[in-house]
């Protein structure tokens, strides 16, 4: 890697032997600490050099039981102590935020590969360590606080000076640094706490605009990273499964937003059709979707790839717009991640607590979700998929996932009193285990 890391001074009693000895304050570099170099005599961290990378590499395997070794080298010859002990802690802690299981080889090992290769991710990665420290080591979160923008303002530095242009051999180090950065910075919210001063909203679609920016850059190299060792950040894995409840409440959700498009006075003629495409492209993600808890990153995917005029919409805080976002936002509150879970309940509050009584018609499910209503207490003019229940119009689009719900209200008519005072019951599923597993996710 080209560089190095700048050396901070920190009082230690764990300097090499020849320091204690001649009474001089060692920086403790690897392999070979300053006066050392300059003494031209033998340092204790030489040795610990070559000792301590079987060990992280121990570290590393135990932490991934499908993993038996890494498959690269750790560059020890350009950190410190502590560069490694949060290089260590990413492999073995920090990295289990980012990913459930079974795509947990993407954030521990592969990422961290890449990293070898380009300064700029590896003190990404470090600066991630350091900020997921100071959640769980609040005996000494200011230091950990402190390192964190340190390594982050070193990333962005090496990113600027080594990165000249979109290629090849960069492309997968340059996606993988985009979601780090991403996730350093709504992972500060989550340190210091949201304020009153924080508008979760438009913080949230300035960082998603960046990355649209960052993503639109890849240009031709897309093609590369996703056949390359990071794909699966940018392209969920095909998998074979069976139907689903998640996939059966997904296409009523849209159903009903289809027809809400079609009737509702809140959305501007002009942008009918900009809508109609943005929702289109939201219901292949989240059929494409996985009904375990999926990867953040996917999710993200969506907003990436969103048609451009939908996103200025978006940015326009437009009603319809932002109930499209405020359903999407649902994949992220699912997705099993300590950083999104609570940025993804912020914006929805936030969407819901902006909107109208006709937009908030559109949003009962994301609102239900987040705990923002209480699941089944909808306004008799409601038009989300549950109240609509019986509806002809869905009737007939959703015949295929109607044998997957008891549709024993069919027979109460949408302007019966007793449809409209009764409080709205909730679904038998079929596949009660599937179901029980989705709420368990949300």
């Amino acid at each position: 890697m080209a560089g190095g890391l700048r050396k901070y001074h920190t009082k230690s009693r764990n300097g090499c032997s020849q320091c204690k000895k001649r009474r001089k304050k060692c920086d403790m570099r690897m392999p070979k600490c300053g006066n050392c170099t300059k003494w031209g005599t033998t340092c204790d961290f030489t040795a610990w050099s070559a000792a301590v990378r079987p060990l992280i590499e121990k570290q590393f395997a135990e932490a991934l039981s499908t993993v038996n070794a890494l498959a690269y080298p750790m560059p020890l010859a350009s950190f410190d102590a502590d560069d490694l002990g949060l290089l260590r802690h990413y492999a073995t802690t920090s990295s289990l935020t980012l990913a459930p299981k079974d795509t947990l080889a993407l954030f521990q090992v592969s990422v961290p590969g890449e990293a070898k290769s380009h300064l700029f991710l590896m003190h990404s990665v470090l600066a991630f360590s350091a900020l997921h420290l100071s959640v769980i080591d609040t005996h000494n979160r200011d230091r950990h606080i402190q390192n964190a923008f340190k390594q982050h303002q070193k990333a962005l530095v090496s990113f600027r000076d080594s990165v000249k242009e979109v290629t090849v051999e960069n492309g997968g180090a340059i996606t993988a640094f985009s979601f780090l950065i991403l996730v350093y910075t709504i992972g500060l919210p989550i340190v210091f706490g949201f304020d009153d001063a924080t508008n979760p909203l438009d913080s949230f679609i300035d960082i998603l605009h960046v990355l649209r920016g960052a993503w639109a850059a890849l240009g031709p190299s897309m093609a590369d990273v996703e056949n390359g060792n990071l794909r699966e950040l940018v392209k969920p894995q095909p998998i074979k499964r069976k139907p689903c409840v998640m996939h059966a409440m997904g296409a009523k959700v849209v159903r009903s937003l289809s027809h809400f498009l079609d009737t509702s006075s809140i959305v501007e003629d002009e942008h009918r059709q900009t809508y109609r495409e943005a929702l289109m492209h939201w219901e292949r993600f989240f059929m494409n979707s996985p009904c375990k808890p999926p990867l953040w990153a996917n999710a993200l995917v969506w907003t990436m790839t969103a048609p451009h005029a939908y996103f200025k919409l978006l940015q326009e805080k437009r009603p319809f717009a932002l109930i499209i976002f405020a359903n999407w936002a649902i994949a992220l509150i699912r997705a099993p991640n300590m950083w999104f879970n609570a940025w993804a309940r912020e914006v929805v509050a936030d969407i819901w607590q902006m909107s109208s009584k006709e937009t908030r018609r559109g949003l009962m499910w994301p609102a239900e979700v987040c705990g923002i209503i209480p699941k089944n207490f909808h306004p008799p003019d409601c038009v989300c998929w549950e109240c609509r229940e019986g509806d002809p119009y869905l009737a007939v689009r959703d015949s295929a996932a109607a044998v997957l719900v008891d549709r024993s209200r069919g027979d109460i008519p949408r302007d019966s009193p007793e449809r409209q005072l009764q409080p709205v019951q909730p679904y038998t599923m079929v596949e009660q285990p599937a179901f029980q597993n989705l709420m368990k996710a949300v």
